[in-house]
Formats: C-alpha cells, sequence, structure tokens
C-alpha cells in the first residue's frame, strides 16, 4: 500500500504567528501585548486586504525565511516516515522567486531528510489542484492544516483531512461545517491519528 502524509507549513511544520509578531511591530513600530496580537491576527483572517502592504513587509524581513519548527513536528515527521509514508508540503507563498526560494530553503533546513517535494501556490490561493496533483498513485493520503477551509477543500480528494487545532481559526471552525475532518489538539494527537489509519 502506498501512503502519503501531506503537511501544511505555516502553523504545522513553521511557527508562524509567534515569529510575526516581532515583524508586525517593528513595521507598526508598537509594542502588542498577546491578547492585541491574536485580534490582529482574527481580523486579518476575517479580510487580509488591509495587510496587503504588511504582507510585503513580512516577506522581505529576514524572519520570513528563518521561522523554527513547531515544537514536536520534526519528531512528528520522524514517525510518520517510519511508519512507511511519503511526506510532501503544499503552502501557501507569495509568488515572487525569492519568497518560494526562501519558503522552500526554511522548510528543507528543518525537514529535508525526509520530504519528498515542497509545492507552494500562491499566498491565500486554493489548495485544491495541488492536492488532486500529490494524490495520485496513492492508496492512503493523511493531510494535516491548521485552516478549516484547506481541509474542507480537501474531502474527497484525501483519506483523511485533519485539523491542527488553532484557536485563531476556531471561528471559522465554529461556522463551517466540517464533519468527515479529524481533529489535533496537540503532536500525540497526530501520533494517535496515523496509528488508527494505519490500523484500518
Amino acid at each position: 500500500m502506498k501512503k502519503l502524509f501531506i503537511f501544511d507549513a505555516d502553523g504545522v511544520l513553521l511557527n508562524l504567528w509567534d515569529a510575526m509578531k516581532q515583524v508586525y511591530e517593528e513595521y507598526t513600530q508598537k509594542a502588542l501585548s498577546q491578547q492585541e496580537w491574536d485580534n490582529i491576527i482574527i481580523d486579518f483572517l476575517h479580510n487580509p486586504q488591509p495587510y496587503a502592504e504588511f504582507g510585503r513587509f513580512y516577506d522581505a524581513s529576514p524572519t520570513f525565511g528563518n521561522l523554527q519548527p513547531v515544537t514536536g513536528m520534526q519528531d512528528l515527521v520522524d514517525f510518520a516516515d517510519s511508519q512507511g509514508y511519503d511526506l510532501t508540503v503544499i503552502t501557501s507563498v507569495g509568488t515572487t522567486q525569492d519568497a518560494l526560494s526562501r519558503r522552500s530553503e526554511n522548510i528543507w533546513c528543518h525537514y529535508g531528510n525526509k520530504l519528498s517535494n515542497i509545492c507552494c501556490v500562491g499566498r491565500l490561493g486554493s489548495k485544491e489542484d495541488a492536492l488532486r496533483e500529490k494524490v495520485r498513485g496513492y492508496d492512503k493520503v493523511l493531510f494535516c492544516d491548521d485552516h478549516p477551509k484547506n481541509l474542507m477543500i480537501s474531502r474527497g480528494i484525501v483519506t483523511t483531512p485533519i485539523w491542527l487545532k488553532n484557536p485563531h481559526h476556531q471561528f471559522i471552525w465554529d461556522k463551517s461545517d466540517c464533519s468527515g475532518i479529524e481533529i489535533a489538539e496537540s503532536v500525540n494527537d497526530l501520533r494517535r491519528i496515523i496509528l488508527e489509519a494505519d490500523a484500518e
């Protein structure tokens, strides 16, 4: 049986929001409490357009290409590999060659010894076409993302969509039909879901 695990990058493999807070504070020249930053994230998720200029500032910052791995995910990637899964990444990122190169290098730096490839789609773009392409030839496909909309798109394409729970996206989850999507509240939950999928 051919098995594939598809990972999102921001918020799943790479720790985005903590690092981005520092860049936003530099951009606005204002220190933010965690609550203020959480409110900005949720505002962005409701309407990203007013943050377009900041997005360009962030993409040009050193932080963009130097995100740290989410705690425990390197071990989880190793575990999925040990269970016989091929591993790939589908990530949303700016489409300039600089952004694509820096994002890919950042992921390869932390996970490259296990990944087969990295697919970059445009920021705020749909992952549907990339998912359809990646699943070809596989009997079982697990897909982990922290954004519910990407998981809703993946139903019927992958075997098991998995929401790595992100509190900033909770309002999207609550107002959507998310049936058929597994919830992982931690890396340990992801390990459990892999074992359960292999037992089926």
